[in-house]
């Protein structure tokens, strides 16, 4: 007798065959599924891009910093050159917009002990200078990372090369004045990005060269420690939050990836997604938060499942061959996701920016299970054969050698 569970189980299989099918054939055609907005040649900006961010509509990205600041429409690739006050090189720089879209800051490639605008104010109408801040004081170094409450229209800046230590500053955003607390990260040469938790008002920190800690937590109205996440050696390159704030995903220059609750700071996942001396330069979550992009030093892209880091495609940047030399150009500085569809801004080593959509077919298909119940995970094939993308334990080709 063939019972309702029987149903329900022989359905369940289905499903999962179905998915491993299609995960199957997006795994041995995924330079068939990305689709190439723009690109931005080497030689026609900065030959380093320390900063890189989208408008919250999604319609302009604004790179650059070193020393030329773009705005590019996301829809054509048709870029401006932005005025910057910082007209020197540098070799770090931050940019965001507030939460209305209508101003941009940024902060500048400032070098210690030189004379001119820390933070810049831009009306992003008219890409006009409207406002600036000095630094606080001398030998502060420059901003690297900015990210904004809206709440208090409080900015927090992290700088970098700040003596032999980094530091964290509050600026009002109303009246462009620093707040004189702030947040020293010893033994870190730099603060690598900044991310804001709304729901905890609470601020996290990644650093570069930290012995003591690379990813931190700072309480928001006056930057006391709240805890360390790592006690690595190594320092975090990237930080990204997830659109319902709920994760945290930090990348580290050994290749190691680590994924945080934001809600009591366990570990949810963690992974290696790098051979041995390969960075994962930079990361973000996707607009929907189910998938996580990192950018390595290898030139490729790779997509992990949010929920447990699997890695769900991998792709290069660029497929041309190429000697040592050439590929070792290809590395991705920064790699930014848009607000408002499945793509993303990637810049690579001596100024390529490129603008792509995500390969994101088959994670589409198992959201839509998802939504209706069902748990449908994107799996890789263990092998090539249909029964291993089916999520058979043994391939085909196993059964023949014990059936035979």
């Amino acid at each position: 007798m063939i019972t309702m569970g029987h149903h329900r189980a022989w359905r369940c299989r289905a499903a999962t065959c179905l998915l491993g099918f299609l995960g199957f054939i997006a795994a041995n055609n995924l330079s068939n599924a990305t689709e190439l907005i723009w690109r931005i040649p080497q030689g026609q900006g900065p030959a380093h891009v320390p900063a890189v961010t989208f408008s919250p509509d999604g319609r302009t990205v604004v790179y650059g910093g070193s020393p030329r600041l773009y705005a590019v429409r996301m829809d054509t690739g048709v870029r401006r050159v932005l005025p910057n006050p910082s007209e020197i090189g540098g070799s770090f720089a931050a940019l965001v917009f507030t939460d209305s879209g209508s101003k941009l800051l940024y902060g500048t490639s400032a070098r210690i002990s030189i004379d001119m605008p820390w933070l810049v104010t831009y009306d992003t109408t008219t890409w006009q200078q409207v406002g600036d801040v000095s630094q606080p004081s001398r030998n502060l170094g420059s901003p690297s990372a900015i990210v904004i409450d809206n709440e208090s229209n409080t900015a927090f800046v992290g700088l970098s090369y700040a003596l032999s230590d980094s530091l964290i500053y509050r600026v009002d955003l109303r009246s462009l004045v620093w707040n004189p607390a702030y947040a020293e990260i010893r033994s870190s040469w730099a603060v690598s990005e900044l991310q804001w938790i709304e729901h905890s008002r609470q601020l996290a920190s990644a650093g570069r060269g930290d012995s003591q800690g690379s990813v931190r937590i700072w309480r928001g109205k006056d930057l006391s420690p709240v805890i360390t996440l790592t006690n690595r050696t190594v320092g975090a390159t990237d930080l990204s939050l997830s659109p319902d704030g709920n994760r945290l995903v930090a990348g580290f220059s050994d290749g190691i990836v680590i994924l945080w609750s934001t809600r009591d700071w366990s570990v949810l996942a963690a992974r290696k997604v790098h051979e041995p001396g390969l960075s994962a330069g930079s990361l973000a979550f996707t607009r929907a938060g189910r998938a996580i992009v990192v950018g390595g030093s290898d030139g490729f892209i790779r997509g992990l499942a949010s929920e447990d880091l699997r890695e769900l495609y991998r792709l290069p940047l660029d497929t041309t061959p190429a000697d040592a030399y050439q590929q070792s150009l290809r590395g991705i500085e920064r790699i930014r996701s848009s607000p408002t569809e499945d793509a993303v801004v990637t810049a690579q080593l001596w100024g390529v920016i490129t603008a792509f959509r995500l390969p994101l077919a088959i994670t589409r298909v198992s959201n839509i299970v998802m939504d209706a119940g069902f748990s449908s995970p994107v799996r890789a094939p263990r092998g090539q054969d249909i029964l291993a993308a089916c999520g058979q334990l043994r391939t085909e080709t196993k059964r023949e050698r014990k059936g035979a």
